[in-house]
């Protein structure tokens, strides 16, 4: 698939406020929220979760009932018995209906004797033992809500994802192309440099090997501008890998944008006590915790299958003719259902697994939240050491540049030489280098926090 470059209405529209070249780092992120496919397919995700929940909640729905039976044979109606009515799942896993029966016939079943108009019942289907505690219905049921609950830990973890990688990226660019600007002045001083050395030289002032010297100083500088635009320009296609537009098709950042070298400033990191209690609803241990509250909820269903399945049904009956009503202390129709296993090998190999399941995700959810806490710790004294190491290098660096410029104005009164100037330049290049890559790892070191305990998501 190709790359479509930004069309000239994407930047008037996302661009305002911002420099003409300039990318800000917000409107990089504006445009992941509303057009990155995996925070498009975030949706998805969960309308599949509320859909099996949907699914979960139609066994407590209402039902209608139908049943009919006929039989002519050698022109006698053996039989003709029909039944019709609506039943109602209740969240006790007791069953309400109401019916209305006729029969007829020659040979029917002496238990389906109905009178000429038929029957109405009304009756409740009541489970005596496990099933009246915690039936398969409300065990469906509690499982997917605990599974959107999951989904939402699983979308605050892919999204936090999705903007770390990008924040990443568009720092990494940052930095290349901070380092860029650094190879550019020292190639833009080496070739003034070695201009004045060379009418210098034509002078009479200076050797021929001090242009020469020059000159190689002047080349290697734009070898090393050569190396870090490579470099950026390779940051500027990783960022561009995370913009894409709603038809699924991918961006390219045009060669003529480049970063907010801003973003590169120092920021306050955020408070340690309150981002550390915020571990507690991190994603993988939220997410762990709910698994861990699954298998409690599929365990507390195998224990009460453990239990003698018992069932009565009670039904208050009434004529269709005219004249009847309900007679509740003498009209009725009971029964019980019963059913033990003798060794009881389903339910007790069903519960064992439950329970294994419980302690397994017990366990995993244990060694997150530890992991989870030992790696805040980790970030948050990376942090500290960084922000330390960040005022280290900047005196470095200002200090080198002052060395570096009194150097420079010594070489020019001819009081120094061409290879002090460049040992100059090198110990000035490699202290701003060394600053510029604690700064970055230090921002990130505070996006890898906010990550953990996926700050980016949305209220």
């Amino acid at each position: 698939m190709m790359r479509f470059k930004f069309t000239f209405v994407f930047l008037l529209i996302s661009f305002i406020g911002t420099a003409q070249d300039t990318l800000s780092i917000d409107t990089v992120l504006a445009w992941v929220n509303d057009h990155h496919p995996v925070v498009r397919s975030l949706a998805y995700r969960m309308n599949r979760a509320e859909a099996n929940e949907m699914a979960a909640r139609g066994a407590f729905d209402p039902s209608v009932m139908f049943d009919f039976a006929e039989k002519q044979f050698d022109e006698q109606n053996y039989y003709s018995y029909g039944e019709a009515g609506v039943k109602l799942p209740t969240w006790l896993g007791i069953d309400v209906y109401a019916a209305r029966a006729f029969a007829d016939g020659v040979y029917l079943n002496p238990r389906q004797n109905l009178p000429a108009e038929g029957l109405w019942r009304m009756g409740v289907d009541v489970p005596i033992g496990g099933d009246l505690i915690w039936d398969e219905r409300r065990a469906m049921l509690r499982d997917a809500q605990l599974v959107i609950q999951r989904t939402e830990a699983e979308q605050r973890l892919a999204y936090s994802d999705v903007i770390y990688e990008t924040k990443l990226r568009y720092l990494e660019w940052a930095q290349k192309e901070a380092e860029l600007s650094i190879y550019r002045e020292v190639a833009q001083l080496a070739e003034e440099r070695f201009l004045l050395v060379r009418r210098a030289f034509q002078s009479g002032e200076r050797r021929a090997m001090d242009t020469v010297e020059s000159r190689i100083q002047w080349y290697n500088r734009l070898l090393l501008v050569q190396e870090a635009k490579t470099a950026a320009n390779q940051s500027r296609a990783k960022l561009s890998a995370m913009l894409w537009v709603d038809d699924n098709v991918p961006l390219e950042i045009p060669d003529s944008f480049h970063p907010d070298l801003n973003e590169l400033d120092f920021i306050i990191p955020p408070d340690s006590t309150e981002i550390f209690n915020q571990l507690a609803t991190q994603p993988t241990v939220a997410s762990l915790t709910v698994e861990v509250d699954r298998a409690l909820n599929q365990r507390r269903y195998s224990r009460m299958q453990l239990w003698p399945d018992v069932s009565v049904q009670y039904n208050i009956l009434r004529g269709v003719g005219e004249g009847e009503q309900w007679n509740i202390p003498s009209q009725y129709q009971w029964g019980v259902e019963l059913n033990i296993p003798l060794f009881l090998r389903n339910a007790r190999g069903k519960a064992e697994v439950a329970d294994m399941y419980y302690r397994e995700a017990e366990m995993k959810r244990i060694d997150a939240v530890q992991k989870a806490e030992a790696e805040m710790r980790s970030l948050q004294t990376a942090t500290y050491n960084l922000a330390q190491q960040w005022a280290q290098s900047e005196e470095v660096y200002v200090m080198s540049e002052s060395l570096l410029q009194a150097e420079r104005r010594r070489f020019i009164l001819g009081e120094s030489s061409v290879f002090l100037v460049n040992s100059r330049e090198n110990a000035m290049v490699q202290a701003a280098q060394k600053w510029i890559k604690i700064r970055t790892e230090y921002l990130l070191t505070i996006e890898r926090q906010r990550r953990l305990v996926a700050d980016y998501w949305p209220d």
